[in-house]
């Protein structure tokens, strides 16, 4: 049983170990160098929906990809930051740098004086030892300059969130197209560039902030109205995200007209939707209208109580209330709350009420209790004395 256990303990110390070894892990991206060859160049800024990355002719034979990625406030913060950072760094180094490229400079332009001169004087190779000794420090600033743009690079590169490799679009010809969605604002994103060639796969990013106007649209005071004939009603239409002004129609001119103000008169009877459109037809707001004669409203009334007062008849039938729905027994008289009606009756009925006599339920409630007692207490009867075959 030990050695059992002990192999036990051994299998999942190494599985435990192999998962640990191989299981994924959070990094911004695998790459070296962002587009080492220079064939790409993206644009500095977007300001629209549509932008072009241009891919240099060195490139050859070539297949495009791009993806965006928006990115959160937090996220774009923390990159600026970054940024920053990597800029106030890098023009320390950079000042250096400039100092000992400017001895350099000054080194040499002395050494070719002495050259004019003499070839072969002292003078001469002193200043080409010196020339040779302030360039090899040079070089060593220079690498150690080059080191640390590599660094911050990589460090900003870091706060980037990597592509995703199932999300990259196609466009050989450079051709990149952004969907803000439902977005406006300011909106913030990554513009990530895929290159393979024949000598393999080049990557290039870059981070991008700009404001976005959002989807035009078009909102309605009203979207639908009950109008008689001859009635007239005044609808409002406010553009969004856009300063175009809205266009109006009716779908039937027929029943119901509207004037560029949005004034709607009713005409005859029947329906129609009145449309206050852009004027670029981007985006509209309907409202539907129905238009009754003003008899048939009289009409519908009088049938309405009709229907309210001869109630004189029983429901005949089977009554189903929706289970959603409170049931109320007053007197005989069953209440459905709310709009639905019961189903499956016949005689008269109106949306609240049922008239006529209902079987209360509390009797019932009460004749099952005591019949289900009975039953009780005659199995225990029967348990404890059937061996007096009772």
């Amino acid at each position: 049983m030990k050695k059992l256990k002990k192999r036990i303990s051994i299998i999942l110390i190494l599985v435990i170990s192999w998962l640990a070894f191989y299981s994924p892990f959070v990094q911004a991206h695998d790459i070296e160098e962002l587009d080492p060859n220079g064939w790409i160049t993206l644009p500095t800024l977007i300001t629209s929906a549509t932008t072009r990355v241009t891919i240099s002719s060195n490139a050859g034979n070539y297949q495009f990809y791009y993806q965006i990625q928006f990115l959160t406030d937090t996220q774009f913060a923390n990159i600026q930051n970054k940024i920053t950072k990597a800029k106030e760094e890098l023009a320390d180094a950079k000042a250096t740098l400039d100092e000992r490229e400017s001895e350099v400079e000054a080194a040499y332009a002395t050494y070719e004086e002495e050259l004019e001169k003499d070839p072969s004087s002292e003078a001469t190779n002193q200043a080409r030892e010196a020339y040779l000794k302030i360039y090899e420090t040079y070089k060593t600033v220079l690498d150690e300059y080059n080191a640390k743009v590599k660094a911050e690079n990589a460090e900003v590169q870091a706060s980037i969130p990597s592509f995703v490799e199932s999300n990259w679009k196609q466009a050989n010809d450079g051709t990149v197209e952004i969907d803000y969605g439902d977005r406006s604002g300011q909106t913030h994103f990554t513009l990530w560039a895929k290159l393979v060639t024949n000598e393999g796969t080049d990557y290039d990013c870059n981070v991008y902030s700009t404001t976005v106007a959002g989807q035009p649209y078009v909102s309605m005071s009203e979207t639908s109205l009950q109008l008689t004939v001859g009635g007239t009603y005044t609808l409002t239409a406010t553009p969004g995200n856009t300063t175009q002004s809205v266009v109006w129609s009716s779908s039937n001119e027929e029943v119901v007209t509207v004037d560029q103000n949005g004034n709607v008169r009713a005409v005859k009877e029947g329906t129609a939707t009145i449309s206050a459109k852009l004027a670029d037809d981007s985006a509209e707001g309907t409202c539907a209208i129905t238009v009754r004669n003003a008899g048939s409203d009289n009409n519908n009334q009088d049938n309405q109580n009709n229907q309210t007062t001869n109630n004189t008849q029983t429901p005949q039938g089977n009554i189903t209330i929706p289970s959603n729905q409170t049931q109320n027994v007053d007197q005989g008289n069953l209440v459905v709350n709310g709009s639905n009606r019961p189903t499956n009756i016949s005689g008269n009925l109106d949306n609240t009420k049922a008239p006529g006599t209902i079987p209360q339920t509390g009797t019932d409630y009460v004749v099952l209790f005591i019949i289900a007692v009975f039953a009780l207490v005659g199995w225990f009867a029967y348990r404890k004395y059937r061996k007096y075959n009772f």
